[in-house]
């Protein structure tokens, strides 16, 4: 009897090690109806609502009832990133474009500024663009309105502190803008804000500057600066 006992609770104990060995082989596992499959923990399902899941580098996903085609709980992906980010493969191409206006003074301007580039991971865009000022500051008594061809580096870093209804960022804009209406009036560019993105939409508050060679003066070239807030709305693809 005593033998027995041994026995079965060697094979209790090797059972247990072959589950929790198996268990930490596993993960929950969300398919959604789009072919996605999110890999991590649930930690909150409302049955016919929601599901809430936290992937392993604590970032926190919500899907709705009607994304979810099954829930099951399967192998642990071999590389980290199917499970940071889910369903998708890096570098991701994506796009932006922005329409806004920065300074509220003498020297506001309207900027269109899109861009192309890629994610290099959930968190960070890279990217360049060519875009378009107009301004109508007066920098000299018998100046008129004038057109800038900015050309800048774009990059976009993605904030973990989102919710399903929106997901903050930080913008950075740099380089060289050309003069259209008067090719003197170039100089370099700069842009930064911080925004929201609701769905595909975005909107940013921030600071810009532009600026523009205006003249020479004893053989030196003179510079004027516009600058100012910023208030851009735009849209992601």
């Amino acid at each position: 009897n005593n033998r027995m006992k041994r026995l079965l609770l060697l094979a209790l104990g090797l059972f247990a090690c072959v589950q929790l060995s198996f268990a930490q082989k596993t993960v929950e596992a969300v398919h959604l109806k789009n072919g996605s499959v999110i890999y991590g923990t649930i930690i909150e399902q409302i049955p016919g609502q929601r599901v809430k899941i936290q992937a392993r580098d604590g970032s926190i996903f919500i899907y709705t009832a009607d994304e979810i085609s099954r829930i099951t709980r399967e192998k642990a992906p071999q590389q980290e990133r199917q499970i940071i980010y889910l369903d998708r493969n890096y570098p991701l191409l994506g796009a932006h474009a922005e329409l806004g206006i920065t300074g509220f003074g003498k020297d506001m301007r309207l900027e269109l500024l899109p861009s192309v580039g890629a994610y290099i991971n959930r968190h960070i865009y890279l990217g360049a663009g060519i875009g378009l000022n107009f301004s109508s500051w007066k920098y000299a008594a018998d100046s008129k309105s004038f057109w800038l061809l900015p050309i800048y580096a774009h990059g976009r870093g993605i904030l973990p502190l989102g919710t399903e209804y929106f997901t903050p960022f930080a913008d950075l804009k740099l380089g060289y803008s050309a003069g259209l209406t008067n090719s003197q009036l170039s100089g370099l560019y700069f842009s930064a804000a911080l925004g929201v993105a609701v769905k595909k939409y975005t909107f940013s508050i921030g600071y810009g500057s532009q600026s523009i060679k205006i003249g020479t003066l004893n053989n030196a070239t003179t510079t004027a600066n516009m600058s100012g807030l910023s208030i851009k709305l735009g849209v992601t693809f």
